[in-house]
C-alpha cells in the first residue's frame, strides 16, 4: 500500500475533505496546497469521464505524495481531529 492509499484510507475513515487534509498537512510543517491534495486523491491512470472539462489527454491529474507531506499530514491529524469534534 503506498502513500497515496494510505492517505485515501485515512481520510475516508474520518470524512476529511481536501481542506482538512491540507490543514493537517499545514499543521505538521509541510504547506499543502488544495491543488496538490486534489492530486494525491486522484487515482494513477484514472479516465476523465468525457464531460465539458474532456481534456485530450483523458487522463487525471495524478500526484505521488511526497513522503515528507504524509509524514506531516499523520503529525497534524490529531490536532485537526480534535478541531472537527469540537466543532
Amino acid at each position: 500500500m503506498d502513500f497515496n492509499q494510505r492517505l485515501k484510507a485515512i481520510s475516508h475513515a474520518n470524512n476529511l475533505n481536501r481542506g482538512d487534509i491540507a490543514h493537517a498537512c499545514q499543521r505538521g510543517g509541510y504547506n499543502a496546497s488544495l491543488n496538490e491534495v486534489k492530486g494525491w486523491l486522484t487515482g494513477a491512470g484514472k479516465d476523465l469521464d468525457k464531460g465539458p472539462a474532456f481534456t485530450p489527454k483523458g487522463r487525471t491529474a495524478y500526484r505521488p505524495i511526497p513522503e515528507v507531506a504524509f509524514d506531516a499530514f499523520c503529525l497534524g491529524l490529531g490536532s485537526v481531529l480534535d478541531d472537527t469534534d469540537e466543532g
